[in-house]
This record gives structure tokens, C-alpha cells and sequence, in this order.
């Protein structure tokens, strides 16, 4: 793989994220593509629609949950509790831009709507810019 730069697109950082990805040993297991970026024909635009593709998915899940300690206030006293843990996030979507193109008008409505309301539902939502933002944003949310 050619190596990142100011020419790259989108896709080759993808592929850098994901070729990433293998040597690390929760995202080799958890993090997937949606497969929703692309240039396709009319043909093929309808046939991944028939199969559920939705329009502003985001570009990348990572399907591994964080969890955080319960606790209690009693007497202005703070404990955890033995083993009680509850879910923080139910897992991350990322959407991918390329680093240059950090100006907020680059993110789609559909693509804003999708964060938001993966956000609503317990996920952590992000716009990545590139493969150092993503990877960034993966560590601190595996933290």
C-alpha cells in the first residue's frame, strides 16, 4: 500500500485504518466497514438499497461496547459497587473524511443525522478526519 499523503483519498485511508486494525487485538476482532462509499451504477445503487443499505451510514463500527463502574451516593459518601458495571457506549461509528477536508460542510445531513441519532441510542458518534483521527479516536475510546 503507497504510502498517506495529501493526494490520498478517502478509500486509501480506510484501507490504512483497516489494515491497521488487524495487528491490534480488539479492533482485529470488532471493527468493520459498512461498505457504503463508493461510485456504483444505477443498477447496483438499487440493489444495495433492496438490501438495506440506508443513505448516511456512517463508514466504520467498532461493535465492542464500554463499560463503565456503578455507583452510589450514601451520605455523601461514593462507592462502587462490587462488580456493577452499565453500559457507556453500545459501541463507535466513525465517518471517514480525508484530512483536508475538515470544514463542516463536507459532512452530509444524512451523514450528521446518522451521528446524531446513533448518539440518542447509546453509541459514541464521530467524524474521523483521516487515519491518524480515526486511530486517535479509537485509542481514547478503548481508554
Amino acid at each position: 500500500m503507497k504510502p498517506l499523503n495529501s493526494t490520498s483519498t478517502e478509500s486509501d485511508h480506510q484501507k490504512a485504518i483497516i489494515k491497521w486494525s488487524r495487528t491490534h487485538p480488539i479492533c482485529s476482532q470488532y471493527l468493520m466497514a459498512t461498505m457504503q462509499s463508493g461510485k456504483y451504477g444505477i443498477a447496483a445503487y438499487v440493489a444495495r438499497k433492496a438490501l438495506g443499505q440506508r443513505a448516511g451510514v456512517s463508514d466504520l463500527f467498532l461493535a465492542y461496547p464500554i463499560y463503565e463502574d456503578i455507583e452510589i451516593e450514601c451520605d455523601n459518601v461514593v462507592e462502587t459497587v462490587s462488580g456493577g458495571k452499565r453500559i457507556l457506549y453500545a459501541g463507535l461509528w466513525m465517518e471517514l473524511k480525508c484530512p483536508e477536508k475538515t470544514a463542516p460542510s463536507f459532512i452530509q445531513p444524512n451523514q450528521r443525522e446518522w451521528l446524531e441519532r446513533m448518539t440518542q441510542v447509546g453509541y459514541c458518534a464521530r467524524v474521523v478526519y483521516g487515519f491518524n483521527g480515526a486511530i486517535t479516536t479509537i485509542e481514547e475510546y478503548l481508554k
